[in-house]
């Protein structure tokens, strides 16, 4: 993640700031072109709405990553990923955004090898994320 954010920064750091607003205010109309609507519960359709939108925007199809608990502006868990990122967020990704569902197991395949090392390491069989 590091390597691919100082990629990024390089290719757009000549940029003008209003060239990359306007490309973000477009990248985050795409994301957000179509909210769930409840009919009857404004309440819970907004409640429903700010969990989706974080999850949406803790993920990005051509890098392969998982969410994170705490989200994004903090270290909580120490980088840890957990079994209810596939227990209960990707079935919603994979039905609503399957790009962002790829992306998510992705993450997981791209490292069964070092998972399954740091089980046996502490004596159990499988992985540990």
């Amino acid at each position: 993640p590091l390597q691919a954010a100082l990629n990024e920064w390089a290719s757009i750091k000549l940029e003008k700031p209003s060239a990359l607003y306007s490309e973000h205010k477009a990248a985050m109309a795409h994301v957000w072109r179509a909210g769930i609507e409840i009919e009857g519960n404004k309440e819970l359709a907004m409640k429903v709405n700010s969990s989706w939108w974080n999850l949406l925007t803790s993920y990005r199809a051509d890098q392969p990553l998982s969410s994170s608990p705490g989200g994004l502006p903090n270290n909580c868990y120490s980088g840890h990923s957990f079994w209810d990122v596939e227990q209960f967020m990707w079935p919603n990704l994979l039905l609503f955004q399957p790009a962002l569902a790829e992306a998510a197991l992705e993450y997981r395949y791209a490292r069964r090898g070092v998972a399954e090392e740091k089980a046996t390491s502490g004596g159990y069989r499988g992985m540990q994320f």
